[in-house]
This record gives C-alpha cells, structure tokens and sequence, in this order.
C-alpha cells in the first residue's frame, strides 16, 4: 500500500486531514479518539490507492478564444491545459455545413503545437436550430432534436485531427442564461446524442480516444437536484461521462468567508457545511450511487473556479486572489479523484464580470507577447506553484510531434510542423502540399493618382470579402455583408504596388491612436517578402502595416518590419454613407524591393478590414488567418505580379463600381486598331466612335 503522509507533500499527492478536509462532528480529545482517528485515516489511505490511477494531476485555465499572445502567456505560466469555447452559433450561423472560424482553428493549432492540451466545450444554439425561444435570446434555446450532435460530430471530426480529445457538453445548464430546458431535455437531446455523436466524429477522423466531459453544472440553486436527475436519466440510458466536470467559486475562510455565507470551497465539492445548505458534489454523487465510500466512480475535474477582484488591479483584492488560487491547489491535492482544476481566467474580460483574470492587456495582440498585458500577484503564485509542485509534471513525449525537437531539419517542430497530424504521429518530414490563394496584380503604366477615386483600377483583379462567411470574432457573433464587406486589389509598377479596398460598412468608427487604430474600423495589410514563412515576424522581411481615418485625418501605423526599414508609405481614404474607400502607395523601397518588382515575381500577402459599430472591436474580415489572431505568414496568400490581366480575345474589361461616380457611358471609350485590348490600348473618345450605350461601372 501507498504511504500515506499527513500535512506532508507526497510526490504522487498531498494528503492533507484537517478541520476543513475530516470533520467527523467532534474534537478529537482522548487517546481512544486518536486512534480511531488514525484507523480512519489508514482506510482512507487505502480508498486513496483504489483511485490513484484515476488521472495525473494538472492545472489548466479558461480561455475563451484565445489569441497567440493569450496562449504564450499560458505557456509561460505553465498550465498544461486550456479551456476554449466552440460556439455553435458562430461556426454553424445556417443549416449549410459548419464553417469553423479561422480565430478557433488557429487558437487550437497554435495550442496544440505548442504542447498544450486543449479541453473544448461546445455550446450554444444558433437561431436556425431552436426549437422555441421565450427571451428573446437564441444561444440558450433547446435545439431541434439531432441538430447538435450532428453539429458536435463535425467538430469532432474537424478538431481530432489537430489533437483536441476532451470535449465538454454544453456550459452550465441549470442556469437559465445558457439552457431554457429541464435536466431531461438536457439528456436527451445534449448528453446522449453527445456522447454518441463524439464517438462518430472520432471515429470519422480515424481516432477512437475521444472522451466525453460534463455536465458542467454552476454550483448554485438547486444544481443538486439537476445533477441528481442527470444521472439519473443517464444511468436509465445505459451512459456516462468519462470525466465529471463542475463549477465551483464559493471561497475560503482565508479569502473572507464567514459563517453566514454557507458552504466553502471544500465543502461545495465535499460535504455540505450545514443540513439546510445544497449536498455537496460528493454528496450528490453518493446519493445517485457513483461514489461508493464518498469515492467518485470517474476522476472530477473543476473546469472554473476563480476569484474576482473587484476594482481588477486593487492590490488587496490580487492578494486575496492568490490566495485562493493556492486554496484551490490545495483541495485538489488532498484528493486523488480531484485531478485537474481550470481557472477562470487567463485575462480580464473588461465587461461586467471584468476582474477574474490573472493578467490584463494594456496592447496587442502581437508577437511580443510579455509587453501586452500587466500581470496580476496570482499569475506569479500560481506560475511558482505550478513549477515547484512535482505532481504537476510528466515523463516527456517521445514521439517526433511532441518531443519539442524540428526532426526534418524545416525549423518547425511537433504540431507547428505540417507534417504533423496528431501530437502522436512519429514521422514530422510527410507535410502536405498547400494550395494558397492568390491575387494577380496587374502592371499599370499610367501614374495613380492616391486620392480614393478608384478610376485608374478598371482593369484590376478584385476579390470580395464579406461577413459572415470570411468574419473572424473572439466574442461576437457573425455580421451581415452590410455590416462589414469589401473587395480589394493591388497594382504595380517598377517602383511601387498599389493597393485599393472598397469597403462596405454601416458605422464608421475610429478615434484610436495610431498605434491602436486596428480597435476601430481601418484596414491592415502584411507582407513576407522572402516567402520564408513561420509563426511570428522575423524581423528580417516580414511587414505589417495599417491605415484609418480617424478625426485627426488619414492615420498609418506599422507594426512590423525590419529595424532599418523606411517608412513612406501614402493613403488616401474617402467616407460617403455607408462606405469607404481605402487607396494605398506602399514603395517598393520600404518593403525592400527596389528594383526587385518585375512579371511574376510572387510575394506572401493577407489583408483584413477590421470592423467597430461604435463599441470597440467587433470583429474582422480576412482574405487569410495571419493578422488578426495570429501574426503568421504561414498562412498567408501570394500577390502574383503580372503584366496583362486575362482577357478573352475581343473583350472588353468588366467595369467596376469604385469610383466617385455611378456610371460612365461607353461611348467616351474605344479600342484602337494596335494590339489586344489592354489598359494601354482604351482611348478616350468623347462619345464619337462609341457604341451609345451606358454601361455599369
């Protein structure tokens, strides 16, 4: 049998019997107590072994969606796990097939390649799926029955691949915020179709190791009852979970709880304080017969806990905050079957529940990540604890994408490493051919003129962007193409490209420094010159630079590029209702390029507009991933410089709506008898060879 240690560490785990762990109903006062005492604790020493393979001990924290500079605070904190939320109403906004937003993909591939382990709950209906709404709000309504486990096993079979094993049903459905249902409804259409629908999807992705977490329940109310009726239904179905998941934020008498606040941390996941408070978890589960001997029949994992500091930089509320970080550590590691703790969260939401992060951004995102937030007292508590504490570390993983080594000599290492499929693929060299997308710039020899009167760009190449299907948000849900859309090209010629963005958008909002601008509407462009790649800026070829219109005027800022860099770049920017109007000259001086640009010459490219209703930042749309949640040009596209835009023989170019303008008559405009029909062939005519007819620009 185990040793067992009273109030002294183990490195398998601390046994802890004090007044807030055993509190059998009396003071131990005589010789004959004291052993019984002692008796009590070598049995529960014994209970302790049963269970002592349940699970390794690990801490993770409550993301959200995070960003790369979110995630490279994780890591350096030290947590093995994050907590991200796959919201059905984003991903899924019509009944067509899911379309999962780039900020989720990139957040879950940046996590994984970077060792973290992503646990990922997945909630909340979209408009289409409800099967009935009574508040007006659509993200808690009972699905259509077989809407989300269709919906859960795409994602499943999306996110197995990337390495994602943990997946969570549904977010605190005994709080009517996020579930209208009963306990019933929940099983029936959340819990077993779940269950059965991650199996599928892991299946479908050639896996067979994905578990099912839950019920997820908010330790409030009657949870108990919810909780009690759960299993229930779940035990007449022949199912479970293979992971208890709880919530949790009641406190500790060192954080300031009295007796008249009820039960503490410990007790809500132990044994109620009081007969007239809610049973405690363990309770629960005792009472719905899956904790023989008050021992859970799963591990149970505390997917969020966390304090509150309120102001959220009070140095005395980030005192007790680390404080009850280091209770919760505590509780975990006096219990065998308490295996994994996320606390909520990494960063401050700046809403109305602002202050449960551990660390508050003051800029970013970018690549420099340690410069972008300031760091509450718990970060650093619980980054020492996590370090000195040798029950949160492991053996290392000894397959080629996991052992932290680039094994094909590409500089990419384990899940950053096309080539890797899976944490456990052992063969990092098999990276797969990448098609990219690419914007054809056509050569003009005609000067353009940057006063946002797009006439110089009849015969350029446009792409359209528009919400919801090329919209990116951390925390809104999709636009609509009159919120936010545009089309953009880019000209050249031998000493600079050109760049044009006509953008749809029913608010124009920017008041932020230059710096900031990407806060407001504005438009953001990044280049890899040398198509090097990589994850991050590389400070030798790579730029990213923005442009607005704010009250002080146009407004650029650069946020990358090689130190000796110049900058002179020029933009004008035009607002009518409803529009704007970006013309850009970038030289090709500052990007590097002088006397480089020529026919087919192929540099990485991405551009996103980013959108504000008034209310900051709601979201953005993206030709590529690579700005916006991420500074990766991996992921970029390619500008292709070429000299003739492809035309069919005899045809004239498709005039597009972009300048001051709303029409032109065709017959100010004719094709010479020299050559095919390019931009240097079109002669103004004044209406005297033309064809009369009016044609849409």
């Amino acid at each position: 049998m185990q040793n067992c240690y009273l109030g002294l560490n183990h490195a398998e785990k601390t046994i802890k019997i004090n007044s807030d762990f055993y509190r059998p109903g009396g003071v131990i006062m005589i010789n004959f107590k004291k052993l019984c005492f002692l008796f009590f604790v070598i049995v529960f020493c014994y209970n302790l072994q049963v269970s002592a393979d349940m699970g390794d001990n690990s801490i993770g924290i409550n993301t959200h969606i995070p960003t790369s500079d979110v995630i490279d605070a994780c890591l350096d904190l030290g947590v093995k796990w994050i907590r991200v939320d796959n919201n059905w109403y984003q991903n899924q906004p019509t009944p067509s097939e899911p379309n999962f937003i780039s900020a989720l993909d990139e957040a879950v591939s940046y996590a994984i390649a970077s060792r973290l382990k992503v646990f990922m709950t997945i909630a909340y209906t979209p408009g289409w799926a409800s099967s009935g709404n009574s508040d007006g709000t659509n993200s808690n309504d009972v699905p259509v029955a077989g809407t989300y486990s269709e919906y859960v096993r795409k994602s499943v079979a999306h996110f197995r691949p990337m390495g994602v094993t943990h997946y969570g049903l549904w977010n605190e459905p005994n709080l009517r915020d996020f579930w209208e249902g009963t306990a019933e409804q929940y099983v029936s259409i959340i819990v077993k179709p779940g269950i059965e629908a991650i199996e599928l999807g892991c299946a479908d992705a050639g896996y067979s190791d994905c578990l099912a977490l839950g019920p997820e329940l908010s330790h409030g109310g009657d949870y108990d009852v919810w909780l009690q009726n759960i299993l229930h239904q779940m035990d007449l179905q022949g199912i479970s979970f293979d992971i208890y998941t709880h919530h949790i934020y009641q406190g500790f008498p060192e954080t300031g709880v009295q007796i008249w606040d009820g039960d503490r941390f410990f007790e809500a996941l132990d044994h109620r304080r009081f007969s007239f408070t809610r049973r405690g978890f363990i309770d629960t589960l005792v009472d719905s017969g899956h904790a023989p001997s008050r021992i859970p029949d799963r591990e149970v994992w505390i997917t969020e806990t966390g304090y509150r500091c309120n102001p959220p930089m009070d140095s005395g509320e980030q005192s007790t905050q680390s404080v009850y970080y280091m209770r919760v550590i505590d509780e975990q590691l006096s219990r065998a079957w308490y295996t994994n703790t996320f606390f909520y969260e990494i960063q401050d939401s700046f809403d109305q529940i602002d202050g449960f992060g551990i660390i508050r951004r003051i800029s970013g995102p970018d690549s420099t990540w340690s410069d972008n937030f300031e760091f509450k007292e718990a970060y650093y508590a619980l980054k020492n604890r996590i370090a000195s504490e040798p029950a949160f570390h492991e053996e290392p993983c000894s397959f080629q994408c996991c052992d932290g080594l680039d094994n094909d000599g590409d500089t990419l290492a384990d899940m950053g490493d096309s080539g890797c499929s899976s944490p456990e693929d052992n063969d990092e060299s098999d990276d797969p051919v990448v098609t990219r997308p690419v914007l054809e710039a056509v050569f003009t020899d005609r000067p353009v003129v940057i006063d946002g009167n797009l006439e110089e760009w009849w015969n350029a190449n446009f792409i359209s962007l528009s919400a919801p299907e090329n919209f990116v948000s951390p925390d809104h849900p999709p636009a609509n193409a009159d919120d936010i859309s545009c089309r953009f090209s880019a000209l050249w010629n031998n000493d600079s490209i050109y760049i044009a963005v006509d953008v749809t958008d029913d608010v124009h909002d920017n008041e932020n420094t230059p710096d900031t601008i990407w806060l407001g509407d504005s438009v953001q462009v990044a280049f890899d010159i040398g198509l090097n790649g990589g994850s991050g800026y590389d400070g030798v070829d790579d730029f990213e630079i923005g442009w607005a219109m704010t009250s002080s005027g146009v407004t650029k800022y650069r946020w990358a590029s090689p130190p000796s860099a110049p900058e002179s770049s020029e933009a004008q920017v035009i607002l009518t209702p409803g529009k704007a109007v970006y013309e850009i000259r970038i030289p090709a001086g500052d990007l590097g390029l002088n006397g480089r640009l020529n026919e087919n010459l192929e540099i990485g490219f991405t551009i996103l507009v980013n959108d504000s209703d008034g209310e900051g930042r709601e979201g953005w749309i993206e030709w590529t991933p690579g700005i916006g949640q991420f500074k990766d040009p991996d992921s970029f596209g390619r500008i292709r410089f070429i000299r003739n835009p492809a035309m069919e023989e005899d045809s004239f170019p498709e005039f597009l709506d972009l300048g001051a303008e709303d029409f032109i008559e065709a017959s100010d405009y004719s094709i010479s008898d020299e050559g095919e029909p390019d931009a240097g062939n079109w002669q103004k005519t004044n209406g005297e060879n033309g064809c009369g007819c009016s044609v849409l620009r």
